[in-house]
């Protein structure tokens, strides 16, 4: 044992040793982080850091990608970056939010009305003061200290709840430092790191190599990486990953570029926060205005009361009302004007912009039908039902009666629309598709899968297990504010909705062993799905049964799936139902588009499916003669090297993605209190349409009594665009656009953006801070006052009886006409559009009067939510929407 820390008396000295290293240890790492960074000019690493070579790039963060950093540069690189975490906003005092709660809002005024009550008991109510009073100011006190507290109570709750969302984050990453792999906590992740990055892994960082940015544009769309650089953007570039990016597949590596709040994320987390004090909802302005409109109503009151008592009834009628029996009748005017509830329990939006998948509906896509040729249909069977148990004689009389009732009601209901089509001169009722109501038997085709002959069903569902990313993976599934060392690991299915809908059909409907397939069946590329492709393409080399045939000569297997209008148009051939290949023309493609809007008519989401099939030896020259395309720059559609066209066309997935149940009646008490729901999609028009209408935001009194309205784009010879309105189908005018309001991009975040940057480099000064006292003016007015906007106000609208549906490749052609035009219906649909679009209708939307909400869970969401009056971020969205958001919906 050491003599100097056995002995008490020489522990201090020891103390002392250590602390006096622990200096010099600082006072070298000191030093030595000038003569390692001071060459590194931060403001430049977002301008060129994706440019760069490679070695250039290791050079910068003093590592290589063999052994990456050196455990003498870490401490030196933690003390110049800080921990990889992004710091979060600064918690509020509890007695903070106690005081605000006590003193704010309409407690104020309950405390006017307390202290009356005190003085009505003294010295107003000398000689004989009544204990009434007394009592009354009592109450009043506790009232305001209860609801204080328990406002405190949920506002801590709630604080809770997302911090807890942080423990959701990825905790460990692999890193290569001092040549050895090893995991470390992603805490301690700096600048320069070499991270092992694989399939299902987040990023821990922002970094340059290959990754997925699926996180970063919002939506669950893969998106290619590679090691080159190949856009001058660095948000464009492929060769950058950023932190909270999903790995959909593949394994690579990657170097760190920033961490924390230095990562894209970071920033963006820091600009919706807030931090000038302007993190002032709309809804928190709402009921601030009418706070301040309770205020002055209860001031003019008893100003009018004790004007009336003074000038008339104190003097005619001295008995009848006292000094003291006024200020009582002041007391119960305050706390008559208050509506207590109104904090807690506020709806004061006129338009509520929504999502449909996952929001609407379940988000639970099954494959319902496989339909090729013009008539072949296959309608999947449904799983089994659980045995019940054998019901009782009691049971048995509900179940009846329960029968009766529900019948009666949809007769009643029945009975209704047709009186209502009757009196609208329309009685054709929509009907469903046939062939999707009638059984397998009617067109010979076996309910068993395997026994179906038709090549076109079995290659139908060979893409639908090859053309697929979804797989059982082991996850990890964590609770709100469960601690991660208690999460328990389950398999599960992972992949997109579609992906995991096909897998299902594969493997629970018609017994495809779909790992041996892929297995048998190699996939050797994939051109991951896109909003731009808007489809999917795989290639696979098929097993071959004759082990003799040569490489080169074997056959590899191309599968296209995607949206049926863009797929349709690629093929030149198609499989009939005889197992014949036939050219497609123009004619069969309108009878494949038009079971596909008979489809999408019946909420059917629909996917297309063809193939190619082609020798080794082909395949192998396609790829190079892509390398040799890309490498000269000359590529005119980048496909990764799959053909563009000439796909045999095999047939349509039907999918159905049902509606919530309780989604339908909670639009209805939506329209009752005269907020209109908007439904914003990026599905096809028609399925969007058709889920309208089983969700009510398309109604029967309105939609289909008095009709739908479009408008469609036609271009003229020398390309000047007109805007051709329809109603019911018939022309009702023809617009030429006019001026179309720029929405600035570079809005008060971005400049804010640029600025501090500017301030950070020295190349720009802060702006001098006011007085006090017009900051405090400025805070006050903030609370009631809409933000200074960049656009030009626009008048509230006169709604229009009729419903609309806006495809979003139109909305770059609309001008402000056709803007107040569309959002002047009460019944809206937009399909078909993008994040961006989402912004413009909800800006538009906000120039008009109106109030908005809307539903978010992307990164690219957090503009549009912050933009809103009222954000709704969800649960499992991510970090930033949900810092974006007014709320939290915990279950989605």
């Amino acid at each position: 044992m050491n003599p100097l820390v056995a002995r008490g008396d020489e522990q201090p000295s020891d103390h002392r040793i250590i602390g006096s290293s622990q200096k010099k240890s600082q006072a070298r790492r000191q030093s030595s982080i000038v003569d390692l960074w001071a060459t590194v000019d931060r403001s430049r690493l977002e301008q060129d850091v994706h440019i760069i070579p490679l070695d250039e790039l290791y050079q910068r963060f003093h590592t290589n990608p063999r052994d990456g950093l050196s455990s003498a540069s870490i401490a030196d690189a933690q003390a110049q970056y800080g921990l990889n975490k992004i710091i979060p906003p600064k918690p509020p005092s509890y007695l903070w939010l106690l005081f605000k709660q006590l003193f704010m809002g309409f407690n104020t005024i309950l405390w006017v009305a307390a202290i009356f009550a005190f003085l009505a008991y003294k010295p107003f109510g000398d000689p004989s003061p009544s204990i009434t009073n007394l009592a009354l100011g009592v109450v009043l006190v506790i009232v305001i200290t209860c609801n204080s507290i328990l406002n405190v109570y949920q506002e801590i709750k709630s604080i809770k709840i997302v911090a807890s969302f942080s423990k959701l984050l990825p905790t460990i990453s692999t890193v290569r430092r001092d040549g050895r792999e090893q995991q470390i906590i992603v805490d301690q992740i700096v600048p320069g790191d070499i991270i092992l990055v694989r399939m299902g892994d987040k990023l821990p960082a922002d970094c340059r190599f290959l990754v997925n940015t699926s996180e970063l544009t919002g939506e669950s769309k893969p998106v290619t990486s590679t090691v080159r650089c190949t856009s001058t953007n660095f948000m464009e570039s492929s060769n950058i990953g950023f932190y909270s990016s999903m790995v959909e597949q593949g394994t690579g590596e990657a170097v760190v570029i920033a961490t924390g709040d230095n990562t894209v994320l970071g920033k963006m987390s820091r600009l919706t926060r807030g931090e000038s004090g302007d993190d002032v909802t709309g809804l928190h302005r709402e009921v601030n205005r009418f706070l301040l409109f309770v205020v002055l109503a209860t001031i003019t009151g008893i100003i009018a009361l004790w004007i009336t008592w003074g000038a008339w009834l104190n003097k005619d009628h001295h008995s009848f009302i006292t000094f003291k029996a006024n200020v009582v009748n002041s007391i119960g005017m305050i706390v008559g004007f208050l509506p207590l509830g109104l904090p807690s329990a506020v709806t004061l939006v006129s338009v509520i912009a929504t999502d449909k998948t996952g929001t609407l509906t379940q988000n639970k896509m099954t494959v319902t039908h496989l339909l090729w040729d013009t008539e072949g249909v296959y309608k999947v069977p449904l799983p089994k039902p659980a045995p019940v148990q054998e019901e009782t004689l009691f049971q048995t009389v509900r179940r009846l009666s329960m029968g009766v009732v529900n019948t009666a009601q949809r007769l009643s209901v029945g009975a209704i629309t047709v009186a209502r089509r009757l009196s609208s001169g329309n009685i054709n009722q929509p009907k469903r598709m046939p062939s999707l109501s009638d059984d397998n038997e009617l067109y010979n085709i076996p309910s068993i899968a395997s026994e179906v002959q038709v090549e076109a069903f079995r290659d139908l569902l060979v893409g639908a297990a090859l053309c697929n990313n979804a797989e059982k993976q082991i996850v990890q599934d964590a609770q709100i504010g469960q601690d991660i060392s208690k999460m328990k690991s389950e398999l599960r299915l992972v992949g997109d909705a579609a992906d995991t809908a096909l897998y299902n059909l594969c493997v629970d409907r018609c017994a495809v062993d779909i790992d041996a397939m892929r297995k048998n069946n190699p996939r050797l590329k994939v051109l991951p799905f896109n909003s731009s492709n808007k489809f999917m393409i795989s290639a696979n080399e098929l097993v071959s049964v004759e082990a003799s045939v040569p490489q080169g000569e074997r056959t590899v297997l191309l599968i296209m799936k995607g949206a049926p209008d863009i797929v349709i148009q690629r093929c030149s051939s198609y499989k009939t139902n005889n197992d014949e290949n036939l050219p497609l023309n123009n004619e069969m493609k309108q009878k494949l588009f038009s079971r596909q809007e008979l489809l999408g008519k019946n909420g059917y989401r629909v996917i297309a499916m063809c193939q190619m099939k082609v020798t080794r030896e082909q395949y192998d020259r396609m790829i190079e003669q892509y390398t040799e395309e890309k490498r000269s720059q000359s590529i005119t559609e980048d496909l990764s090297g799959f053909p563009s066209n000439g796909y045999s066309f095999v047939g349509l997935f039907s999918l159905l993605d049902p509606p919530r149940t309780e989604v339908p009646d909670s639009v209805l008490k939506a329209r009752r209190a005269q907020i209109r729901v908007a439904m914003v999609t990026g599905d096809h028009p028609t399925t969007a349409k058709a889920i309208a209408k089983q969700v009510n935001i398309l109604t029967t009194e309105i939609s289909e009594m008095n009709g739908v309205d479009t408008f469609k784009i036609e271009h003229s010879p020398t390309g000047q665009p007109t805007i051709n309105l329809y109603r019911n189908d018939r022309l009702l005018e023809q617009h030429v656009p006019g001026s179309v309001t720029r929405i600035d991009p570079d809005n008060k975040n971005a400049r804010k953006m640029v600025q501090q940057a500017a301030i950070d480099a020295g190349e720009a000064e802060p702006d001098p801070q006011p007085p006090w006292y017009k900051r405090a003016w400025a805070s006050c007015r903030n609370q009631v006052r809409e933000p200074k906007s960049d656009l030009p106000p626009s008048s509230k609208m006169e709604y229009i009886s009729y419903g609309i549906v806006v495809a979003g490749a139109d909305i770059s052609y609309m001008d402000d006409y056709m803007w107040d035009w569309v959002l002047s219906h009460q019944e809206l649909v937009f399909a078909r559009t993008t994040p961006e679009q989402k912004l413009r209708i909800v800006v538009e939307f906000q120039r008009r009067g109106e109030v908005v909400a809307v539903t978010g869970d992307g990164t690219n969401d957090a503009p549009a939510l912050k933009c809103a009056h009222l954000g709704v971020a969800m649960q499992s969205g991510t970090e930033v929407s949900k810092e974006a958001g007014d709320m939290i919906l915990l279950d989605n």
